[in-house]
């Protein structure tokens, strides 16, 4: 079941680097998205080494939580990245003659 945690850590963490590096976010929401992923990979480190099913539960709601908000957050980028580029089109059109 670890390997499959790491799996989709290891996808999600390259996701995440391809769109950082074409967006160019905000320092803070560059900063709160890495603690994201750290926390993360430390809740997939939890759930391996626990024996009590009723605790990896809770700690594997916990991993999909976090999961889908690192997704959101790399949507919101994704769709401020279009939209972006889609008003520095619209400006540069305006300024032709």
């Amino acid at each position: 079941m670890g390997e499959t945690f790491q799996k989709e850590l290891k996808t999600l963490g390259g996701e995440l680097r391809d769109c950082l590096q074409q967006t160019k976010p905000t320092h803070e929401f560059r900063d709160t998205i890495a603690l994201a992923m750290f926390g993360t990979h430390f809740t997939a480190s939890r759930i391996e080494k626990t024996d009590d099913p009723g605790k990896r539960r809770l700690l594997i709601r916990e991993f999909n939580k976090s999961i889908s908000a690192i997704k959101n957050g790399i949507q919101l980028l994704k769709h401020c990245r279009k939209r972006t580029a889609r008003d520095h089109t619209t400006e540069a059109m305006g300024k032709l003659p």
